[in-house]
């Protein structure tokens, strides 16, 4: 069994920063999501809980847990080159 996640280290702007865009309702769904999961981390909640009350996967938790640590908030909406949808129409 893994031992439990600490608390995410953040600062109050960070901190102030998350729980109203957490809360927003015209900010898009996937910030508002990623940045729950990162109030309820920096709050010392475990990952397994996070992923319960956000309904996504604990292996989402950790990721988004990772890239928050190395990029802080810039790129909290950005999705990472080769995710999404393909394009189907080819170019040419």
């Amino acid at each position: 069994m893994r031992s439990p996640a600490p608390a995410l280290s953040m600062t109050d702007a960070q901190r102030d920063m998350l729980a109203k865009l957490a809360v927003s309702q015209t900010a898009p769904i996937r910030q508002a999501q990623r940045a729950k999961v990162l109030v309820l981390a920096g709050q010392g909640v475990a990952n397994s809980r996070i992923a319960e009350q956000v309904g996504v996967t604990v292996s989402t938790v950790r990721s988004w847990r990772d890239r928050f640590a190395v990029d802080g908030v810039a790129k909290l909406g950005a999705v990472r080159a080769g995710r999404g949808r393909k394009t189907m129409i080819p170019q040419a």
